[in-house]
């Protein structure tokens, strides 16, 4: 019989790995696209998160179903049998209490993730006037100058 535990940290070694490629996918599109409009960066960046939610969630609930194939099977000269099936429950308590904490977790995350998104989009958007002029003024004040001297010279 298959390791269970082996198995179940497998798959949920396969989750963390998951989480770890769609966040890594999201953070090089958003450094990538940083100049997109506010509205599309958000839109796209929701529809990544909403995929990797979706993704994520799927395969913990493969996670929680696969558990189910490793119940023993009572056989007739089995004298062990009670005892695996208190094991087998022990671990389906333990699996489902796993599961679910992991599930709350990267919800909670996802939502964090999205409410900071947000936050600096809209912060973006209102203070992007703001963040121009003073670029300018930047320009004209230090780097216009420092270019006029250097050209200036023999």
């Amino acid at each position: 019989m298959v390791d269970p535990n082996n198995q179940f940290q497998k798959q949920l070694d396969e989750v963390v790995n998951q989480a770890k490629r769609y966040t890594s996918d999201i953070e090089i599109y958003t450094k990538e696209h940083v100049d997109d409009p506010p509205e599309q960066l958000e839109a796209e960046l929701h529809l990544r998160i909403n995929n990797f939610r979706q993704d994520i969630t799927q395969q913990l609930n493969n996670v929680n179903n696969s558990i189910t194939q490793h119940r023993p099977i009572q056989g007739q000269n089995d004298p062990d049998y009670e005892n695996k099936r208190q094991k087998y429950k022990e671990f389906l308590t333990e699996s489902n209490r796993s599961i679910n904490k992991m599930k709350e977790t990267l919800d909670n995350l996802l939502t964090k993730i999205v409410d900071v998104i947000k936050q600096v989009i809209i912060w973006l958007a209102e203070n992007l006037p703001k963040i121009v002029d003073a670029i300018i003024k930047l320009y004209d004040m230090v780097i216009k100058p420092l270019m006029e001297q250097y050209q200036r010279r023999p």
